[in-house]
């Protein structure tokens, strides 16, 4: 195991198709939700590791369309337990729309280019 704080060992079981049940532990991959608001609108809620948050953020920033590069960022803030991030773009010229997301929840109200 690479880094033993991303995993919590469970008792779980395991069930065949032939309905044998086989009851074991097992180390598994620890959820992280992160809210992720920019220029002070709720954007997306995220389930991650709580491992390169900050990447995972520019990440989501740049495929979505917020961002050309890095320096289109002014300024991100993770709040104390890491559960909320605050994105601050240097061009606060998006227009508020839909965009539907991955999360399973439906299109949610995000900004689009303006």
């Amino acid at each position: 195991m690479d880094n033993p704080d991303l995993y919590r060992r469970e008792e779980v079981t395991y069930i065949t198709a032939d309905g044998e049940r086989t009851e074991t532990g097992a180390d598994l991959l620890c959820e992280h939700e992160l809210s992720m608001i920019v220029n002070e609108q709720y954007v997306a809620r995220l389930v991650c590791t709580d491992q390169y948050l900050k990447e995972l953020v520019m990440g989501r920033l740049l495929t979505d369309g917020f961002i050309e590069s890095a320096e289109d960022v002014y300024k991100i803030l993770f709040c104390k337990y890491k559960t909320e991030v605050s994105v601050f773009l240097n061009n606060g010229g998006f227009k508020f729309g839909i965009r539907g997301t991955c999360t399973g929840r439906g299109p949610r109200k995000t900004f689009g280019s303006a």
